[in-house]
């Protein structure tokens, strides 16, 4: 059967898109696939992260075979699974069609709206009124909403994302790096995308015109529209949108400062709660919440000149679990080491003052790591410093990269968003003394170390997972 014929026969009750989606519901079976991807590997091999028992990594082994998502062979006493990407083309078929059909409906939808007259055309929509709040009273009602949620054991679909960050300058620095487009161009976008501006006419009714440009060498012009101005407090704006096509979302964000240091509070609010979870898959796909990190890179680097790499995630635990994940080493021998890679620990003295020395293994061979702890404070901050050695603990050069600074400093913040909910601040940077060469290395690395992170963080995600916490 061809592909044509394959897509035709295809409805919304397909049992085989069934079972697709049903297989990468969960986050373990998605972090398996994400594991294969690296290459096939055994059962043992796919097990050993999630420390789960034989009889239950086979089950989630059957889901996928029968979705056709991994197929499983013979080599001895072992039965080696691999990737089988066709697995996906139910979905992907699936998703095609609605993505054609909302094209064309989006395109009628704008032939439609462009015919109308200027006094018949509606308004934008008003925005939702977002009062400026302190971090701790935001944290307040968050805290609240998420208890009322849990009585009654069930989460609200919301039309509406949001995201919290906290960055280590004032406001005034932090509006700047928003507003001034020279500043603006070096931290708006995912990893590996530059923008050109156009025009920026910061001021209610006023408009922003960029290109935004992909790693790819695609271009993606945006137009962004301004409702609210309210200088080192507000914005409000349309995203998304072109001259020729609707923008995506509107966007309220607010800034705080207390204590020299800036909280930014971003609301994105949608038309259905349907249309924020597409958009929010979307976004973690393109890795748009990096964004947010890059800025966090441009003040430190403008404040002080230091180069970083920060990036941001938030689990669905509990602060104090979230924290026992990165400070237990039979945890952390689970999630951290790269996606197709293990970790073990040969010796694993996690406190103030010690060290600990591990080696991960993966198909090019293995690496050992130190780490020297220097600060734990449960369960808010963790400070340690990483090298790369030999077996012997002697230094040894960064695997791949001909020149990498020494050491590396990581700092590792905790920050309740909600009791439930768990906001990680990884900032890692050059320790000790770095050559120009290896700072520019390591500020070239960082597209690579979000890919790396991400990954580990996926699968640390899986094992927070209420069905691993039971």
């Amino acid at each position: 059967m061809n592909r044509m014929q394959s897509t035709d026969q295809r409805t919304d009750s397909s049992p085989a898109l069934s079972m697709v989606f049903s297989a990468l519901a969960d986050p373990t079976r998605r972090a398996i696939l994400a594991r294969l991807a690296a290459g096939e590997a055994p059962v043992k091999d796919l097990a050993e992260p999630f420390a789960l028992s034989g009889p239950a990594i086979t089950k989630h082994l059957k889901v996928l075979e029968r979705a056709g998502l991994i197929s499983r062979s013979r080599d001895g006493q072992q039965r080696p699974c691999r990737l089988e990407p066709r697995g996906l083309e139910p979905a992907a078929d699936w998703l095609e069609s609605y993505r054609a059909m909302w094209e064309e409906r989006l395109d009628r939808l704008d032939a439609y709206l462009k015919s109308m007259t200027a006094a018949a055309a509606p308004r934008p929509p008003r925005p939702r009124p977002t009062p400026t709040a302190t971090p701790k009273k935001t944290a307040r009602r968050s805290q609240a909403q998420d208890g009322k949620e849990r009585r009654h054991g069930l989460k609200k679909r919301s039309n509406e994302l949001r995201l919290t960050r906290v960055y280590d300058a004032p406001v005034r620095a932090v509006w700047d790096a928003w507003t001034i487009p020279e500043q603006v161009e070096k931290w708006w976008g995912p990893r590996g995308f530059t923008i050109t501006t156009h025009a920026k006419d910061l001021r209610v009714g006023g408009t922003w015109r960029y290109t935004m440009h992909g790693p790819d060498g695609v271009d993606y012009p945006n137009v962004t529209k301004y409702f609210v101005v309210e200088p080192y407090e507000k914005l409000v704006y349309d995203h998304g949108g072109t001259d020729d096509t609707p923008p995506l979302f509107r966007v309220t964000v607010t800034f705080s400062e207390e204590r020299g240091k800036t909280t930014m509070e971003m609301i994105m609010s949608l038309a259905t709660p349907e249309a924020a979870e597409q958009i929010a898959g979307f976004i973690k796909k393109a890795g748009g919440h990096a964004t947010w990190d890059r800025l966090a890179e441009h003040l430190e680097q403008a404040a002080t000149g230091r180069s970083t790499f920060v990036i941001n995630r938030t689990f669905d635990a509990p602060i104090a679990r979230v924290f026992e994940m990165w400070t237990s080493p039979e945890h952390l021998a689970r999630w951290l080491a790269p996606v197709g890679t293990t970790m073990r620990f040969l010796r694993s003295e996690i406190a103030p003052g010690k060290s600990t020395l591990f080696a991960i293994t993966g198909a090019h061979g293995a690496m050992h790591v130190r780490a020297e702890y220097l600060a734990i404070e449960p369960p808010r901050r963790v400070v340690y410093a990483q090298q790369f050695v030999d077996e012997h603990e002697r230094p040894a050069p960064a695997p791949g990269a001909d020149t990498w600074p020494a050491t590396l400093l990581m700092t590792v913040l905790f920050t309740e968003e909600t009791p439930e909910r768990t906001r990680v601040t990884l900032t890692s940077e050059p320790h000790g003394v770095a050559s120009a060469a290896e700072l520019e290395a390591f500020t070239r690395e960082r597209a690579g170390m979000t890919l790396g992170f991400t990954g580990s963080f996926d699968v640390l995600e899986a094992l927070l997972a209420p069905a691993h916490a039971a």
